[in-house]
């Protein structure tokens, strides 16, 4: 073909026409026009001319894919976003269950202390209880046989044992539990009961015997029974000059026992 012939076949193309048509306007085989627009520089290959017929289609064909493959990649994004998410909540779950077991078990601990705690303030009052029947039942035994009452040496060894017991048991308590004793009524309350029967022993006791008698006065008495504890926690107090009410009611009490005691009886 010349130079011409090419020229008016790549106008013809440009206006649109296919290569059947223009080999058919110029009386050329097809492939005798589709060798000289391919030579010729700045044309395109025949498999490119159905897509540029077709009004640039490649472009929107490379954006759809794109747009795919994007798509794609954020579903992917989002599914692992999502796997991450059950994973955290499962673990999140687990860590709940966990904290509601260290809450359940603390609760149960605490409890439990409670419980402890209580046990053992039950326990210590009711040593406490029984510290104070102890020697509460010692100072009523004086009193039963204070009045024109003979008390055997051994009689007197033996109640002072019980004595001595009962100050040791006193004295270990308080430094179990941290108590001082010298501010309790008790321990006070218990040396004067422990110098009452020195002084017994040293006054009353025969030349031959080691029999004791008492015949104690109502003061005596009256202040045998101010040695009674209600409460182990009792503090010392001072004993006031004057009487109570409460002293004069029991020297009363004391006054009508005398009178109904038989004159002579012996502790036995």
């Amino acid at each position: 073909m010349t130079e011409k012939q090419v020229a008016e076949a790549t106008d013809l193309k440009k206006d649109g026409c296919s290569i059947r048509e223009i080999a058919g306007m110029m009386g050329l085989p097809k492939s005798t026009i589709e060798r000289a627009l391919k030579d010729t520089p700045g044309s395109v290959s025949v498999g490119e001319l159905p897509s540029l017929a077709e009004g640039g289609s490649i472009d929107k064909e490379v954006q759809l894919e794109a747009l795919r493959l994007n798509h794609e990649l954020k579903m992917e994004e989002l599914a692992i976003r999502r796997e991450q998410t059950t994973q955290q909540t499962k673990e999140l779950s687990i860590r709940q269950q966990e904290v509601e077991n260290e809450r359940t078990t603390l609760v149960l601990q605490t409890k439990q202390l409670e419980q402890d705690e209580q046990a053992e303030q039950t326990r210590i009052e009711g040593r406490k209880s029984l510290l104070v029947n102890k020697f509460n039942r010692l100072v009523q035994e004086l009193l039963d046989n204070c009045k024109e009452s003979t008390w055997e040496g051994e009689e007197v060894n033996e109640y002072l044992v019980r004595v001595d017991a009962l100050k040791d048991k006193l004295i270990v308590f308080c430094d179990r539990h941290q108590i001082d004793e010298e501010e309790l009524h008790i321990w006070h309350s218990l040396q004067a009961l422990l110098t009452f029967w020195e002084k017994a022993k040293e006054d009353l006791t025969g030349w031959f015997s080691d029999d004791v008698e008492l015949d104690l006065s109502k003061e005596e008495i009256l202040n045998i029974k101010s040695w009674f504890v209600e409460f182990f926690d009792d503090q010392v107090t001072e004993v006031s000059g004057e009487e109570s009410e409460e002293e004069d009611d029991a020297e009363e009490d004391q006054e009508e026992d005398d009178e109904e005691r038989p004159k002579g009886r012996s502790r036995r």
